[in-house]
């Protein structure tokens, strides 16, 4: 897809490939948001002004949807472990019982921050998007009157997402903002992970790629390195040792987070 001159079929490979653009997962996306528009979100009509109910009704609806989600996720991997340890950094499973974590454990700890920070958080910003969009304060595009706007930001909105989430992603794990602000900073603390989700090749574009080789292990960590000596919080003649440290402490760090 990502080559020059344009590669026909590679481009609809990436399009109407499974896996790919489009299968399965912003076909799923898309068709979960029709769901809940219409069966479980209230009219615009409603939200012109502000209630508790009809905020309320959204915040429900959100934490339903993350528990069934991640409650789904969770059972399949960690519960019955269907796909074992084929795709886990480390290959030893979380912890059960650990002072690092929240209530101490790692399941605890995900559930109180998820449902008790993440998901308000995330309805906030969803009520006042719905609110602006009910009194005519920020554009809507519907399918009835604007149809082609409205496949185009169907394409548009997923590689805006994957965009905005390496730029934000890549800029919380600057050394000077990373301890205040990482809320998986015990997960990524003596490694890290491939910034983007991969729609877009923006890791292998910009040379942050990961793909689980001890090749690519290497250049992560002579890349973490450099950036922690030029903020000055690792000296570069102290740099093998540090890597030492951080080699042997992985499994530790499984303790923390299962793995990526």
């Amino acid at each position: 897809m990502f080559v020059w001159p344009p590669d026909a079929r590679g481009v609809a490979r990436w399009l109407f490939g499974v896996p790919g653009f489009l299968a399965p997962w912003t076909v799923a996306y898309i068709a979960l948001a029709i769901v809940v528009w219409r069966f479980a979100t209230p009219g615009l009509e409603s939200m012109r002004s502000w209630s508790a109910g009809w905020v309320g009704a959204i915040l429900v609806r959100n934490l339903v949807l993350a528990l069934a989600w991640c409650g789904v996720v969770n059972v399949a991997l960690y519960v019955r472990c269907t796909q074992r340890t084929d795709f886990k950094y480390d290959q030893r499973w979380p912890g059960t019982s650990s002072r690092r974590h929240t209530f101490g454990s790692q399941l605890r700890d995900n559930l109180f921050w998820s449902l008790g920070s993440g998901v308000p958080i995330r309805t906030a910003w969803e009520c006042l998007t719905l609110w602006m969009a009910s009194n005519g304060r920020l554009p809507t595009h519907a399918w009835a009157t604007h149809p082609v706007w409205f496949v185009v930001l169907v394409f548009l909105i997923p590689i805006f997402r994957e965009i905005h989430f390496y730029v934000v992603h890549r800029a919380i794990h600057h050394p000077a903002v990373y301890r205040r602000v990482h809320a998986h900073y015990l997960h990524h603390t003596l490694f890290e992970v491939n910034y983007a989700d991969g729609v877009i090749p923006l890791d292998r574009w910009f040379g942050t790629f990961h793909d689980g080789t001890p090749a690519a292990d290497e250049r992560t960590m002579a890349r973490r390195r450099s950036r922690l000596a030029t903020a000055g919080m690792l000296r570069p003649d102290r740099g093998e040792k540090r890597r030492t440290r951080v080699v042997s402490s992985r499994s530790r760090v499984g303790g923390v987070e299962g793995g990526t």
